[in-house]
């Protein structure tokens, strides 16, 4: 992060070192998607702070690509844009690819 910059998303959270490890490459994937790495970070976090008006949580999750000489790739998932209202953090599919906000469900 820049310096001075607030940090305000994903706050709370747990990391890991994680290995992947691909299973199947018939999907076209290469460079460390087909070849697999020893040097992930997967992070489960929170993305909005939680307060005492919480009605569920708002996961999310991202798996950091650590690359020598140069910068990390990423990948991230989350069940949508507004959250849940379920403390299971696993209670809806994680997904990279989300529905978008409309004006009918969330006017502006």
């Amino acid at each position: 992060m820049h310096d001075g910059r607030l940090k305000i998303n994903h706050t709370q959270g747990v990391v890991a070192k994680v290995k992947w490890v691909p299973v199947d490459n018939g999907m076209g994937y290469s460079g460390i998607y087909a070849e697999g790495t020893n040097t992930a970070i997967l992070r489960f976090s929170q993305t909005s702070n939680l307060t005492e008006n919480s009605k569920g949580l708002f996961p999310s999750l991202a798996i950091k690509f650590l690359l020598d000489e140069d910068i990390s790739l990423n990948l991230f998932g989350m069940p949508n844009f507004t959250g849940t209202e379920s403390w299971d953090f696993f209670s809806q599919t994680f997904k990279s690819r989300v529905a978008p906000f409309t004006e009918e469900k969330h006017p502006i």
